[in-house]
């Protein structure tokens, strides 16, 4: 019998202890949001409209494209940081629902991509196989089925 847990956005620690739970120290994981993630300071942020801060954001149900907007999300934020002086302007939900602006002191080693997070976790020697295989509510569940299928196979 295979252990089979999950998670919405571990944080790079928690990608690594998922990996080493596994029977037999191999795993396959699977990403399947469907809207832009990104890690500062270890810890999971999605892009949002200011808008409707509390609403998913979606941009595309492509794994490529959902990477590439991470990718450029990740080279802007590094730019809102050189202009003001290693900070950026996130907007954190707390405790009581609301959301409040606030200054991160980020630097290039603390923003990661979710697909970097599981490159860094593969080159420190882990044995896992990651896909980003977004499932949103429009999209036929035969067409996620048959990604898995071939990601097991």
């Amino acid at each position: 019998m295979r252990n089979v847990s999950s998670s919405s956005a571990p944080p790079p620690s928690g990608a690594e202890q998922a990996v080493s739970d596994a029977e037999g120290g191999t795993a396959i994981w699977f990403s399947t949001r469907e809207e832009t993630l990104i890690y500062c300071n270890g810890r999971p942020y999605v892009l949002r409209d200011a808008s409707s801060p509390l609403k998913t954001l979606t941009l595309s149900d492509r794994a490529t494209n959902l990477e590439d907007i991470e990718r450029r999300l990740k080279l802007d934020i590094l730019e809102e940081s050189r202009r003001y002086g290693g900070m950026i302007l996130i907007h954190d939900e707390v405790s009581s629902g609301e959301i409040v602006p606030t200054w991160m002191s980020v630097d290039e080693e603390s923003i990661r991509t979710p697909k970097e997070v599981w490159e860094d976790v593969i080159k420190e020697g882990w044995r896992v196989g990651y896909w980003r295989i977004p499932i949103a509510p429009d999209r036929p569940i035969e067409v996620s089925a048959s990604e898995y299928v071939r990601a097991v196979s």
